[in-house]
């Protein structure tokens, strides 16, 4: 391969220099280390490289920097682990997290998801957008930025309709762009859906943090996944009774189930009911009197200067006489005292 330059960076275990190729003038970013060969056990010397693309040395620097840490962290498996593609990663979660429900004779549930084939279905369409030959560990917060704003684009799909016979006697399936039955255009998805499948991509990525198959972290995990899943972005959820209170209470149990079943797709911890009143009192929960949701969304329709609100009358299981309930206080009551109040 030809001798590398001078020394460069040095690790606890193993050390890291530049090399360009005599042929082509091709800039590399080399580590090296010494490790016991796996049959004789005798000390042998290893060595990885990584091409600077941009042929420029800050890019092979970066390299040396990414291999000594991957090599430090847990070795040469961690550094062959940037082999794995994300069709790989695909076929390991279906295999052993994304597994149908197996109950016990009592039928009790033992293992799997009920969603399981729902969980597939978006794993898969991450995979048909970024390649199934995508290495895991070249994916990026803003290849993913990218991602969410294609799927937001997307037209929703109705279901397959069986087309008419032909000379033979074979019948295509069809299947057409769902419209919007106002303007007649295309209905796109909602933002709620695509955050569910960028959560969904999110887990997979963590599953290849736990396997070391991505030893430098989840490239949207954390602070870098800012702005991908933003709650205030989804439509708002409102929960209408007589009294403020009965409303919390009535909300709470269904809302805290629907929040945890989210948040397991997304990584974020159980719901404390602390934070249940918190996001009822300055976050994005419309609960409460209809003089209170009333307020709130005049409120909230004054600081943005919007033309158009949109809410969810109510989420989860809750019972139909309490959701019919609340669709009757919202168009008798709420909508009424929200146009006097910006009337006013």
């Amino acid at each position: 391969m030809g001798k590398p330059k001078k020394q460069k960076t040095k690790s606890a275990n193993g050390t890291g220099s530049l090399w360009t190729d005599p042929r082509d003038g091709s800039l590399y970013g080399v580590v090296t280390w010494i490790e016991n060969h796996p049959v004789t056990g005798k000390p042998r010397r290893c060595r990885r490289m990584r091409k600077a693309v941009s042929g420029n040395k800050t890019e092979a620097y970066q390299h040396v920097r990414d291999l000594l840490a991957e090599l430090n962290l847990g070795g040469a498996a961690h550094i062959d682990a940037r082999k794995v593609t994300l069709a790989d990663l695909a076929r390991h979660h279906f295999e052993h997290h994304l597994t149908p429900v197996e109950r016990d004779a009592d039928g009790v549930k033992r293992s799997g998801l009920a969603s399981w084939e729902d969980r597939r279905r978006m794993c898969q369409l991450a995979v048909d957008y970024f390649g199934p030959q995508k290495l895991i560990t070249t994916i990026t917060a803003a290849e993913v930025r990218r991602y969410r704003l294609h799927r937001l684009k997307v037209p929703l799909q109705a279901n397959y309709r069986v087309g008419p016979a032909d000379e033979n006697g074979v019948r295509e399936l069809h299947q057409d762009t769902r419209k919007d039955p106002e303007t007649g255009q295309p209905k796109v998805r909602s933002i709620t859906t695509v955050h569910k499948e960028i959560g969904t991509l999110r887990r997979m990525l963590n599953h290849a943090v736990e396997e070391g198959w991505l030893p430098l972290g989840n490239p949207i995990g954390g602070k870098k996944g800012t702005g991908l899943i933003n709650p205030a972005e989804e439509p708002k959820q409102t929960v209408i009774a007589s009294t403020d209170e009965e409303a919390r209470k009535l909300h709470w149990p269904h809302y805290r189930v629907i929040r945890d079943r989210i948040g397991a797709l997304r990584g974020w911890p159980p719901i404390r009911q602390e934070e249940y009143e918190r996001e009822i009192e300055h976050g994005s929960l419309y609960i409460g009197s209809p003089e209170t949701v009333a307020r709130k969304i005049a409120s909230a329709v004054k600081a943005l200067g919007v033309g158009r609100f949109d809410l969810i009358y109510t989420a989860g299981a809750q019972p139909i006489s309490a959701r019919m309930r609340a669709v009757e206080l919202y168009g008798t009551k709420v909508i009424p005292m929200v146009r006097d109040i910006l009337g006013g």
